[in-house]
């Protein structure tokens, strides 16, 4: 799943905010990560992440995202 946020600023933010999802490149693991492509190739868009869903409870996934959100 991917999210486009209006601005760069508010990627960072939100990668510094989340709690449990750990920034880090989808290995084909089992625990949720985010990816942030632009860090590693200039040519993706700024504002646009990746997210890879994990096998941690639901409940706890939307927390983390929906407190992390709630702080841009």
């Amino acid at each position: 799943m991917s999210l486009q946020l209006k601005e760069e600023e508010s990627v960072k933010t939100l990668l510094t905010s989340l709690k449990i999802i750990s920034c880090a490149t989808s290995l084909g693991g089992v625990h949720t990560s985010i990816d942030w492509r632009y860090k590693f190739d200039s040519k993706v868009d700024p504002t646009i992440l990746r997210l890879s869903i994990g096998i941690e409870s639901k409940k706890d996934i939307i927390q983390d995202l929906d407190q992390a959100l709630n702080k841009l």
